[in-house]
């Protein structure tokens, strides 16, 4: 019986999930994905949060590993490009929000959306090993930002730009997902071992 669902949940990811979410959910013209799809399958006009876009980088990044005959590629470099000119902001990590035409609504820094964004990385890297040199530079300096602007005097990193409290433990998990996937294919994994080894007091 496992085996009849699992088959039946790959057959919905692959023939139904992924290719609306191509379809429906990405913006031809303006770029990015969109943030959310109605009920009726068409794409909503909404403000688009930083996280949804590394969120479907990974979607469409591991669905080609998986083994999905879509263009997955095309999906994610799509996803990869419009977050990486949208949301990056001068201080060194990426916005909060954009509207549906890619304009910055709101550069302030929460953490989720950087944690996504290096795991996000790091899929896309894998998946695309050309890709890596590239997106492995954007990823250490987005976690220099992290040290040097937003860690917590005691442990792991602040939530957002006004330091509020407690610590969050989602975007902190995040972090230790992308410091581990960083550091299996990293040319220098030496930062993201330590990452991943201060992390596991964080959780």
């Amino acid at each position: 019986m496992l085996h009849d669902y699992a088959t039946e949940f790959v057959g919905w990811l692959h023939n139904d999930a992924l290719p609306l979410w191509w379809q429906a959910g990405a913006d031809q013209i303006n770029g990015g994905f969109v943030e959310t799809i109605a009920l009726d399958g068409t794409a909503t006009v909404a403000a688009r949060r930083g996280r949804v876009q590394p969120r479907q980088v990974y979607c469409y990044a591991l669905a080609g590993r998986l083994g999905w005959d879509g263009p997955w590629q095309e999906a994610m470099l799509h996803g990869l490009r419009y977050f990486t000119e949208k949301y990056w902001v001068e201080p060194g990590y990426f916005g909060s929000l954009v509207s549906p035409s890619g304009a910055m609504l709101d550069a302030s820094f929460d953490l989720y959306n950087q944690a996504f964004a290096l795991f996000g990385f790091s899929q896309a890297a894998e998946a695309m090993p050309e890709m890596q040199a590239e997106l492995e530079t954007r990823s250490r300096d987005l976690l220099a930002t992290l040290r040097l602007g937003f860690g917590h005097p005691e442990s792991g990193f602040h939530n957002d730009d006004a330091r509020s409290l407690p610590l969050k433990s989602n975007p902190h998990m995040h972090l230790f997902e992308a410091a581990l996937a960083w550091e299996e294919i990293a040319e220098d994994p030496a930062p993201w071992t330590a990452l991943a080894t201060r992390s596991r007091s964080w959780q």
